[in-house]
């Protein structure tokens, strides 16, 4: 996942005039002709800190050779070589794994275990321990390494200092020997959203493999995520629910305000959006369609074309409470806004800024005023822009500079507590990550790489040792008052 509001996109070549349409809903955008929409302020700022080259100042490169060899998940290399003793162990071995959930309803619906994985040995790389009132939950960054379907947490204090680390692993929850042992996912499954499933305060994991679907529900030690507690599928009418033939699971939005998360889908041969509106239990409670207001199924463009749209977000565009629905046109590099009251679209609203081919969108609210905005990242050319949108989701573009082609924008997340979301960043040629810390929608003099804060470290850059490992989600840090 990208971040909290956004998905993946796949474009398509337009026809002659870009149109999206919901029956009375029908909207033609207007292009200038040019790449650079009229009436957009753009701001420059600065070159990024970020680089691929040593740093001079105290936190500067000092030495160790840096090995790209497997390295115990739970504790991530720093600059020095490794000297904790700690090892994967096991006999953990790149082989197929079996589905998490074959085609019918098994008795019991949890990821299978691997028995030789690790447990976490070192009470230094598990989360702090709360000292009564004192503990301040984290902010948290979750790993998945590709290779060997295992998962880690890093908790970050302060925006970029990590604190603590620790390998997702089943929990009482499973109530059986896997308790206590690392969590491995198949290859066929991937992580696509993060919401709270079950209204306890934490956040859950979605997965999918193109057909089937599970909630992941998940636990915390002291304070902060660490365990698997079970991981299930979402039933329909009492029967086992699975993606719907030429649909896309897009992600997991809350769209109707109940604090449990729902299941967004996308069909572009139908052009059609839906929603599955989920209880704690993960029973849809309802399924719809999106529609507009007349009671019609919305669309992007006129009845009975394939849409070259694509749901790329979700997020409040316009300061109402409701979650709006984000749509990209890769092709021509416009953007849209359904702006949502529930599942009907009340408005539409084309943005009056473009990007070009290959561009990636996220979400979040990069100034603080409560209404969500998007950050663009085009990776060829390396330029970063922040559309911030007002209340009638009209958007000011910011040109942002990064210093090398090679850092990505894996993340959006309040890393900090400050209300305001920020730029979760990794390089995987370098094997770095990096926070950039957001103040007013620019990039703050707080930004930084992610640096090791555990107890006896010498506070270097943190690698992970391993080029399989990638960051997939995020969990904000509580909100701090003054």
């Amino acid at each position: 996942m990208l971040n909290h509001h956004s998905a993946g996109a796949l474009g398509s070549e337009p026809p002659l005039h870009p149109a999206y349409a919901g029956q009375d809903l029908t909207f033609h955008p207007l292009t200038t002709g040019t790449n650079t929409p009229q009436g957009t302020a753009i701001r420059t700022i600065e070159p990024s800190i970020i680089s691929d080259k040593p740093e001079t100042n105290d936190h500067s490169l000092s030495g160790g050779n840096v090995k790209y060899e497997p390295q115990n998940p739970v504790v991530p290399t720093s600059d020095k070589p490794n000297t904790t003793g700690h090892s994967l162990g096991g006999d953990i071995k790149d082989e197929p794994k079996n589905p998490v959930v074959p085609p019918t309803v098994p008795p019991t619906d949890n990821p299978p275990t691997n028995p030789g994985s690790p447990t976490p040995e070192n009470p230094n790389d598990q989360p702090p321990k709360n000292d009564g009132d004192s503990y301040v939950a984290k902010a948290e960054l979750f790993w998945h390494h590709g290779k060997l379907g295992i998962g880690t947490a890093w908790y970050i204090d302060n925006g970029t200092e990590l604190v603590g680390a620790q390998s997702l692993v089943y929990g009482a929850g499973v109530g059986d020997s896997r308790v206590g042992t690392a969590v491995e996912w198949g290859s066929s499954w991937k992580l696509s959203g993060a919401a709270d499933f079950n209204g306890d305060g934490i956040q859950d994991h979605l997965y999918d493999n193109g057909v089937d679907i599970l909630i992941a529900t998940l636990g915390q030690l002291n304070g902060q995520t660490a365990t698997l507690e079970s991981a299930i599928a979402p039933t329909l009418n009492g029967q086992r629910a699975v993606i719907p033939n030429g649909w896309k699971l897009i992600g997991a939005p809350d769209m109707n305000g109940d604090g449990i998360g729902d299941l967004l889908f996308h069909s572009a041969t139908e052009d059609a959006t839906a929603i599955w509106h989920l209880d704690s239990q993960h029973q849809v409670t309802q399924a719809v369609f999106v529609r507009n207001a007349t009671g019609e199924i919305a669309h992007t463009t006129p009845a009975g074309q394939s849409s070259p749209w694509t749901v790329d977000g979700w997020g409040d565009f316009d300061g109402d409470g409701d979650t709006d629905l984000l749509y990209h046109w890769e092709a021509t590099g416009q953007t849209a806004i359904w702006r949502m009251d529930g599942h009907t679209v009340e408005g539409t609203v084309l943005v009056n800024a473009v990007t070009s081919t290959g561009v990636s969108l996220s979400v979040g609210d990069f100034n603080g005023d409560g209404i969500d905005d998007t950050v663009t990242r085009n990776p060829l050319t390396n330029e970063t822009k922040i559309w911030t949108f007002d209340h009638n989701a009209i958007a000011t573009e910011t040109v942002l500079v990064t210093a090398d082609i090679g850092w990505e924008i894996k993340a959006i997340a309040d890393m900090d507590g400050d209300g305001t979301d920020d730029l979760v960043w990794e390089h995987k040629g370098l094997d770095i990550s990096a926070i950039w810390i957001m103040r007013d929608g620019q990039r703050s003099p707080d930004s930084h790489w992610i640096h090791d804060f555990r107890t006896g470290s010498d506070q270097s850059r943190v690698h992970t040792g391993d080029a399989h490992w990638e960051i997939k989600a995020t969990v904000d840090h509580p909100q701090l008052t003054a």
